[in-house]
């Protein structure tokens, strides 16, 4: 009899719901949605914070021209970082790397006047080339390759240069990117990698050695920069070392990638913290556009 009644009751409600107004009946759904749906709308509405991950980007120009009699053509990469926080400095690194390609672009062609080239000889060649590129929130670093090529030289020239910019978009050298007195302990750690490099190629008068490592690490007397050139990638610290680095140009160029974790007394502390860690980045994202 209970359940009976209770059946009646409930049915007598449901047909009252039946006659309610409509617009009763929606304000009632909603009410009780909104109700339901409240906390989650709370989450959902939150404000999320998108922050730009910084990116190198890599066109690649191609030149020719002649002069003096001398023809010549450029392969160079034009690099653009974007995303820094700051564009200010964003601008001093992008004005550094373009004035970097530019400069190099002028040397050669300024080189070709005392060339004296017959007009029928095939052209000499300039290829610039960012072979490793690094951006977090505070650190850039990226390592060119020039080489100048041609059938009227015995051989190709290789040389690299690498540029490291801190957080406020100024040029780091050597010494600012190692610990006091680690330029020996950077060459030790590098040895075993480039002996393995120059083994591999089958001249035993190649010599990687500790001190052979730390003279080109160096600048020699009378020259502006080493032979020698270190830049930061994603994996490790990348040692990239000019032809005739080793005893003559047999030995060739050699490029190597130290991991970070053999550079714990190497690397200044602050700096292996942001690349071991990521920075909380994406680095070494490159988009090339040739």
């Amino acid at each position: 009899m209970f359940l009976r009644t209770l059946l009646v009751r409930t049915r007598g409600r449901a047909l009252q719901a039946r006659r309610a107004t409509p617009a009763l009946a929606i304000l009632t759904v909603l009410g009780l949605v909104a109700g339901a749906a409240a906390p989650a709308r709370a989450l959902s509405f939150r404000p999320v914070r998108h922050e730009r991950v910084p990116s190198i980007v890599v066109r690649t120009e191609r030149n020719a021209g002649t002069v003096a009699s001398t023809k010549f053509s450029e392969q160079l990469d034009v690099l653009e970082v974007r995303g820094l926080r700051n564009a200010a400095t964003q601008a001093r690194v992008n004005g550094a790397l373009a004035g970097y390609t530019s400069s190099a672009r002028t040397t050669f062609e300024s080189g070709l006047t005392t060339w004296n080239g017959s007009p029928n000889d095939p052209p000499l060649q300039l290829a610039i080339s960012a072979i490793s590129t690094y951006t977090s929130k505070t650190l850039t670093s990226v390592v060119f390759q020039s080489t100048v090529e041609g059938s009227v030289l015995a051989h190709p020239f290789s040389h690299f240069d690498a540029l490291t910019f801190d957080s406020q978009g100024r040029s780091l050298s050597l010494s600012q990117l190692v610990q006091p007195g680690a330029v020996d302990r950077l060459a030790r750690a590098a040895s075993p990698f480039v002996t393995w490099t120059l083994d591999a190629r089958g001249n035993p008068g190649c010599n990687g050695d500790p001190a052979t490592i730390t003279s080109a690490l160096v600048p020699a007397p009378g020259a502006d920069q080493p032979a020698a050139h270190v830049g930061f990638t994603r994996s490790g610290l990348l040692v990239a070392f000019d032809d005739y680095s080793f005893a003559y140009y047999a030995c060739g160029y050699v490029t190597v990638t130290i991991p970070y974790t053999a550079l714990g007394n190497v690397i200044r502390p602050d700096l292996l913290a942001s690349v071991r860690h990521g920075d909380r980045d994406r680095p070494d994202r490159l988009v090339a556009d040739r």
